[in-house]
């Protein structure tokens, strides 16, 4: 069976522009994946948490000019302190595009905070069971303040993530797993990677690729974090220190979606990872 590897796309690199999405997916076609994913702020299709359909319309056509598998990935600062209405609109949009998931950030509740999280649950439900086939990945993070600040927050513990999950109690609702955000997160907490890893996978349902060192430290312009090999770089896989070879092979069954979520800066460097992935996988 044929794997689904694609590439996800850059929001800033897109910006609205039609003709710079359609520059993107191209990229992603010359890598020899099959999959893209879509960031939802990134098309200008969602207008006061609807979707504008002439906006739609025309992003529709563009995507019809490529033969992918979608997936969506949320806009990056969403909360779910906003009306339910907004997330459903980008399970419409998924819909109609046919997109096999829908992957957003944990919220940023603290593990200790009962009424957060119940009713954070109970707003993913309802998310969920409107999603229907559609599976909604919520992602484990990683946070760049400082270390002691965020300890207690949702999903920086693996164990925890995976009760909040329970909590939620959907068939369609489990990880995204981000292999970069949990080497950063072990790394600071002194937690075993690989166990990690193990722990989250029976939950997984989307996968995100991509590398770093490690190595926590001071938010500052990215080629100054690059030279440093500074936080979440979103590098190629291979370019940093994550043991691929000890956690690909626990996903060789895994019927999901893997995304390269490269850093777009490494744009010709997709083929490579996506050839990568096929080495490691059963393809």
């Amino acid at each position: 069976m044929n794997k689904l590897i694609g590439i996800g796309l850059n929001a800033d690199w897109i910006d609205g522009d039609d003709n710079k999405l359609r520059y993107c997916l191209e990229l992603a076609r010359e890598s020899g994946g099959n999959c893209c994913e879509l960031i939802m702020h990134s098309m200008d299709i969602l207008l006061n948490g609807r979707l504008l359909e002439q906006r739609v319309t025309d992003v529709e056509k563009i995507l019809q000019e490529f033969n992918f598998t979608y997936s969506i990935h949320m806009p990056y600062s969403f909360r779910p302190d906003v009306s339910p209405d907004f997330f459903k609109s980008c399970i419409d949009f998924a819909k109609r595009i046919d997109a096999k998931n829908i992957t957003v950030h944990a919220s940023p509740i603290a593990i200790d905070d009962e009424d957060g999280l119940k009713k954070d649950a109970v707003y993913y439900r309802e998310i969920a069971q409107y999603a229907g086939t559609i599976r909604i990945g919520i992602e484990n993070p990683y946070y760049a303040g400082d270390i002691g600040q965020f300890q207690n927050m949702l999903g920086v513990n693996p164990e925890a993530l995976m009760a909040y999950i329970r909590r939620i109690n959907c068939e369609n609702c489990g990880i995204t797993l981000d292999f970069g955000h949990a080497y950063l997160t072990a790394a600071n907490y002194k937690r075993d990677y690989l166990t990690d890893i193990q722990t989250m996978a029976p939950m997984a349902v989307h996968l995100h690729i991509h590398d770093n060192f490690g190595k926590h430290g001071e938010i500052k312009q990215y080629m100054d974090n690059f030279t440093k090999g500074i936080g979440d770089l979103h590098l190629p896989p291979a370019w940093g220190e994550i043991p691929w070879n000890a956690i690909l092979p626990l996903f060789e069954s895994f019927e999901g979606i893997y995304i390269l979520e490269t850093e777009f800066r490494f744009y010709q460097y997709f083929k490579s990872g996506v050839e990568f992935l096929k080495k490691w996988l059963i393809f």
